[in-house]
């Protein structure tokens, strides 16, 4: 019975049910911030799919639709682009969002942000 159970553990590389996994890579060395409502939260970590922020004077609702202005630092200027989403999940301080269908815009903002932080730490690699 145990070396049953063992191989079961080793079957998957996550407890995650397929239709559960993420589908995008989290990424959380990016400079950002969202504004919901007027009020600011800092984003932990973002991927194409959503969000996670924190905050801990501002309050949203589990199943509550958002507008959010997602503010980036690229370099020395911010990057501003609107997206909505769904908060799925709350915890103490921490608010996890789904993305509603991404605009063609916010897409391409994203795929800019991605790309300069790759330039970026290419070019940190070469200085060394």
């Amino acid at each position: 019975m145990l070396k049953r159970w063992i191989e079961n553990i080793k079957f998957t590389a996550s407890n995650d049910d397929t239709d559960v996994r993420r589908k995008n890579t989290r990424r959380k060395t990016d400079t950002a911030v969202a504004v919901i409502n007027n009020c600011t939260f800092s984003v932990e970590n973002w991927s194409r799919g959503g969000m996670l922020l924190v905050s801990r004077n501002n309050r949203l609702e589990p199943q509550q639709d958002i507008n959010a202005t997602l503010k980036f630092k690229i370099g020395d200027h911010v990057m501003e682009m609107e997206q909505q989403g769904t908060v799925v999940r709350t915890g103490f301080n921490s608010y996890a969002v789904q993305f509603k269908k991404l605009s063609d815009q916010t897409a391409s903002g994203f795929q800019h942000i991605i790309d300069d932080a790759v330039a970026r730490e290419f070019a940190e690699s070469q200085i060394a």
